[in-house]
């Protein structure tokens, strides 16, 4: 990851305020992320992504309204990395479509061929999956086909 993306990430995570001044690098995020990223960061990354609707639905995708309710203050390691990997997508496609937000959006949530059809947002969930999306991303940022 360049650095404007890491920055980017960490500012859609909630930045300084929400994960503490030592979070300003990759060696920052990771050490945060296997402590657990505060619960306030799944707002803070679905801040302008799509409708009300469409927020709840990734929400629960990242972390279930039932769990998130016993949850407390901290995510668990596994669910501060899948936050971080959408965090990640998002930034990467709104990086993609600079000063278009609402294109980068359409294009996480338009079913892919080069995904089996699926949603580039949902596919973002596995580290694997995610990785398949940043390709795409890449192609589209390059102007190779997808």
């Amino acid at each position: 990851m360049d650095a404007a993306l890491i920055q980017s990430v960490i500012l859609r995570l909630g930045g300084s305020a929400t994960l503490g001044r030592k979070v300003r690098d990759l060696n920052g995020l990771r050490v945060r992320i296997e402590s657990g990223l505060p619960t306030k960061s799944i707002d803070h990354v679905l801040t302008g992504v799509g409708n009300r609707t469409e927020r709840a639905e990734l929400r629960n995708k990242i972390v279930p309204r039932s769990t998130l309710a016993r949850r407390g203050d901290t995510l668990t390691q596994e669910e501060s990395e899948r936050l971080e990997r959408v965090a990640r997508v998002i930034s990467l496609a709104e990086q993609t479509w600079e000063g278009e937000e609402q294109e980068a959006w359409k294009f996480l949530n338009r079913a892919h061929p080069e995904l089996d059809g699926l949603e580039p947002i949902d596919v973002a969930l596995t580290e694997i999956g995610a990785r398949q999306v940043e390709e795409l991303l890449q192609k589209i940022e390059y102007g190779l086909p997808v």
